[in-house]
């Protein structure tokens, strides 16, 4: 749209008509073009140039495939995650060399936010890729495994940070299954060590925090009777409860970590890829 100027001819100032209810000032085209480039990129999936070419044919206006692409971002809602995430690592083998497939994903959302390779996994390397992929983006609550280090990395970055109580479940068992194949264990002892095990996998199916924490209590009790590994374990739980129980503060906290997991079976390809 182009406005004609005119001059009065008793004073010589010029003036133009106002159009401002049908071109925004500074624009060339009036709103309803974009109303029409929205209805055609809805309708017709058509591109930019496609587009242009629609307007030109039916209006006799043409206007850059830039402008239209422009038109179309400016009408498109800022996409954001949710603020509540997992992360975890895969450890792949490329060309038969060691590497760490590194995992940030959105468990609300349910998609994976950032990934990288790296053949070296340490805790600047770490920090370098959540600040870098979290930049921009809401951050509340970030689930993890017990590696000490995301402590501090997710102190720093201010979240909420929630152990996955699954790896903790996980590592309980396979010190257990340890003390099962031991031959020096009696048939009681064997038998007092799984009703230990069964009664700490009980914490861990809580309804709330203070069912969690009188289960852990129970737990507590039992310590001094428990082998080694196991009373180290539960010291830990005791130590860190309230990085266990976060999840009881948001319903948007998952307890584990199992969303990467999940992922992490649907992508892998190969037999020999593992999760630590």
């Amino acid at each position: 749209v182009y406005v004609q100027r005119y001059e009065c001819k008793k004073c010589g100032k010029g003036f133009s008509a106002r159009i401002d209810g049908i071109v925004k000032k500074w624009r060339q085209y009036a709103d309803i073009f974009k109303e029409r480039v929205n209805a055609i990129a809805a309708i017709m999936k058509y591109s930019g140039r496609r587009i242009q070419q629609v307007l030109l044919a039916l209006f006799g206006v043409a206007p850059s495939h830039q402008t239209i692409e422009n038109w179309l971002q400016a009408d498109m809602p800022k996409f954001s995650y949710s603020g509540h995430y997992s992360y975890d690592e895969q450890v792949v083998r490329i060309k038969g060399k060691k590497a760490y497939r590194m995992t940030l994903f959105d468990v609300v959302l349910n998609v994976p936010v950032a990934e990288e390779l790296s053949y070296k996994l340490s805790a600047k390397r770490v920090k370098r890729f959540l600040k870098k992929n979290l930049k921009g983006h809401p951050v509340y609550s970030i689930t993890t495994d017990d590696r000490k280090w995301y402590r501090d990395i997710i102190n720093d970055l201010k979240a909420i940070h929630q152990l996955c109580g699954f790896h903790f479940i996980k590592r309980v068992t396979k010190d257990a299954e340890w003390y099962f194949n031991d031959k020096s264990l009696s048939r009681a002892e064997k038998i007092r060590l799984a009703v230990l095990v069964s009664s700490i996998r009980e914490v861990f199916r809580s309804f709330d925090e203070e069912e969690f924490l009188r289960k852990l209590e129970t737990v507590y009790a039992m310590k001094d009777k428990a082998p080694s590994r196991i009373k180290k374990h539960i010291e830990t739980l005791v130590d860190d409860v309230d990085l266990y129980t976060n999840y009881f503060l948001n319903p948007y906290i998952p307890k584990t970590s199992n969303h990467v997991e999940e992922y992490y079976r649907q992508t892998d390809l190969k037999k020999d890829e593992k999760t630590v």
